[in-house]
């Protein structure tokens, strides 16, 4: 769901095919179950579009990794 959010990670699913982002209304997995194979292999040469990628992995990284934003003492996962 990070891309709900992050309006750089959901320009890098909008990069791969525009009208195909709109038309599975935002859903990166419908994006890239129909994505054309051709699409892919064009954005695999696509320096511009593989350091977008790379930008929006490093900011998740980064995401995923800092402290949470509350904690709770006492309180332990899945309760």
């Amino acid at each position: 769901m990070y891309w709900t959010w992050n309006t750089d990670a959901a320009a890098l699913f909008e990069r791969i095919d525009r009208d195909l982002w709109r038309e599975t209304d935002h859903n990166p997995v419908r994006l890239l179950q129909l994505v054309r194979p051709e699409r892919l292999h064009e954005l695999a040469e696509d320096e511009g579009f593989l350091e977008h990628q790379r930008r929006v992995a490093a900011a998740l990284e980064a995401y995923l990794g800092r402290p949470p934003l509350l904690e709770v003492e006492g309180l332990e996962p899945g309760m």
